[in-house]
């Protein structure tokens, strides 16, 4: 075992002495007010090693008030934090419980307006071997649906069904190319056939029936009512680009869809045989 160095020795020592003539002087001074000449002597010899062990133990005893101080003030910001994170996750679930009551009303709003008898469907999941061509709502047999019932919402229409259980009810989507959907342009009155695309994006081709069909960018496609399964005077889409063919034949355009096949949450199924909604 090493032994101690002999400035430890030393200054153990002197720190010894040092407060042994403190309490010396301190228990023989009694009521007096002044030091006799040895005890000054002897404090002015000493004062200055007792002071500087006084400001080494005040050091040490800031550095760990310090230590305990700055351990609560992590505490205290670590507390702070998950307040800060419990009031985001409030925040959020109530911006998305307002998103939904608005989703609602507009979906009850739609649902005043249909003439007929209508479920209104919870998507619950889509199809994992078909994510953008069907989805699966939590309304089946047991409320009613069949297999080619209209699904429509507040924003137009969504597609058809195409498998059904007791519960539930698989929905093909109108961006699918298996969809296809009688149209008509509400400006030149041109009837079509819209069929989905298939790409993810939403976009759907649009074939007239007639010939020379009058279609430009902006015009507004609903339901024509033909087919028998979508009723009159849905909305499809917009038309956003026209496709004049080879040599002016066969003329097409691209609808954007007005659903946002990506975040459909909420749906209405026509269970009746619908007039539409085309005054």
């Amino acid at each position: 075992m090493r032994r101690p160095a002999r400035w430890l020795k030393t200054a153990a020592g002197l720190l010894a002495l040092a407060v042994a003539l403190s309490v010396l002087i301190s228990a023989t001074m009694g009521d007096r007010t002044d030091l006799t000449l040895p005890e000054r002597a002897l404090r002015a010899v000493f004062e200055p090693i007792g002071g500087f062990f006084w400001g080494i133990g005040r050091g040490v005893a800031n550095f760990f008030t310090g230590a305990f101080r700055l351990g609560s003030i992590m505490e205290e910001n670590e507390a702070l934090k998950q307040q800060v994170e419990g009031l985001k996750a409030e925040i959020a679930e109530l911006h998305g419980l307002e998103a939904e009551n608005v989703r609602l009303e507009s979906l009850l709003q739609l649902k005043k307006e249909i003439k007929g008898k209508t479920a209104a469907g919870r998507v619950i999941y889509r199809d994992s071997g078909n994510w953008l061509g069907t989805l699966v709502i939590d309304k089946g047999t047991n409320d009613g649906i069949k297999v080619g019932m209209a699904v429509v919402s507040s924003m137009g229409i969504v597609g058809r069904t195409v498998a059904v259980s007791g519960s539930t009810a698989t929905v093909l989507l109108a961006n699918d190319p298996r969809n296809a959907l009688g149209a008509v342009t509400v400006r030149s009155r041109d009837f079509a056939i819209v069929e989905g695309v298939g790409d993810g994006t939403g976009v759907l081709k649009l074939k007239p029936l007639g010939d020379s069909p009058d279609l430009k960018p902006g015009d507004l496609v609903v339901s024509s009512g033909l087919g028998g399964i979508y009723p009159a005077g849905h909305i499809i889409g917009e038309i956003v680009d026209v496709d004049e063919g080879a040599y002016g034949i066969a003329k097409s355009a691209y609808v954007r869809s007005s659903v946002d096949f990506n975040r459909i949450e909420e749906v209405l199924v026509l269970l009746e045989n619908q007039k539409g909604l085309l005054k």
